[in-house]
């Protein structure tokens, strides 16, 4: 398969999905295994296409008791659609040293990154995959916030299998412009679309409503008496906005760099650069293919 070889397939809401899979710069690497992990996720799980894959590499996928990617490790039970959809962002950039691989683009771009000692906040931690980066590779401090309790064990469960809980502190809250409750809406077919904003709701099966706990970044910083704020990533399905409103404080107090998701609502960055440059217009804001990335200079 060459590097740019286009694929479709249709994910459980019906839609058309065309992933470049770029995986190919990682076979005959120690990293072969990420790239047979990536296929036989995509391949054998998704479509069915067995022969794509190596019967040896097969073998390996099934036998071991987790996903090796060397920067952190998933149990070999996690959802693998979950695995496979932040493999291109989260995962395969570092071990291939590029990030051309990348869906979405890394949360990592134009000098905003995550550093040693870093506090970090992520919004909409889903799985826990950044939470792990940014806590195993990084060796940063991390605060992750994942409203849906049963994709919050999965999250508590990758902190304990990488022996991270201790820099890692888990909320199953959801952040917003404002401290209460709401509903999310979970989706059948994985977790990373579950999404508590109407306008999200449509093309795909909702398997359930459930009633979440929100905060304000603000009022959780303050609550926590945090002495700083070094980083926020965001991914929380067009609660971006909302998201932002509610740490208008930290945003103006603490400065930390952010890695934003600007894909979710038509005009999200608009938007979201908005609120950013009203909160703290020091701030210097790049835009990658679907995300921003600020920083104070």
């Amino acid at each position: 398969m060459s590097v740019s070889t286009k694929i479709k397939m249709r994910l459980p809401g019906g839609e058309l999905f065309e992933p470049y899979i770029r995986t190919e710069q990682l076979r005959g690497t120690k990293f072969e295994y990420a790239h047979t992990v990536y296929r036989e996720a995509f391949f054998f799980g998704r479509r069915g296409k067995q022969d794509e894959l190596s019967a040896q590499g097969i073998q390996q996928f099934r036998n071991s008791d987790c996903y090796d990617f060397e920067i952190i490790k998933v149990p070999a039970d996690f959802p693998l659609i979950d695995v496979s959809g932040v493999f291109l962002d989260l995962i395969a950039p570092y071990l291939a040293g590029t990030d051309v691989m990348s869906r979405e683009g890394t949360y990592e771009a134009f000098g905003v990154e995550v550093h040693e000692g870093d506090v970090v906040i992520d919004a909409g931690a889903n799985i826990g995959i950044f939470s792990a980066f940014a806590a195993k590779y990084r060796g940063g401090f991390v605060h992750a916030f994942e409203p849906v309790d049963s994709t919050a064990e999965l999250l508590e469960r990758l902190m304990r299998f990488n022996d991270i809980s201790s820099s890692v502190v888990v909320s199953r809250a959801g952040l917003s412009d404002y401290s209460g409750e709401a509903e999310i809406a979970v989706f059948a077919g994985g977790t990373g679309g579950n999404t508590l904003v109407e306008a999200r709701m449509s093309g795909g099966h909702i398997e359930k409503r459930e009633k979440v706990r929100l905060i304000t970044i603000d009022d959780y910083v303050r609550e926590n008496h945090l002495e700083r704020v070094d980083f926020i990533k965001a991914d929380i399905e067009g609660s971006e906005r909302n998201m932002l409103k509610g740490a208008t404080e930290t945003l103006k107090t603490f400065a930390p760099q952010l890695a934003i998701c600007t894909y979710h609502l038509p005009d999200d960055k608009e938007v979201l650069t908005d609120i950013i440059k009203k909160a703290n217009p020091r701030y210097s804001i790049k835009y990658g293919r679907m995300k921003l990335y600020a920083k104070v200079e």
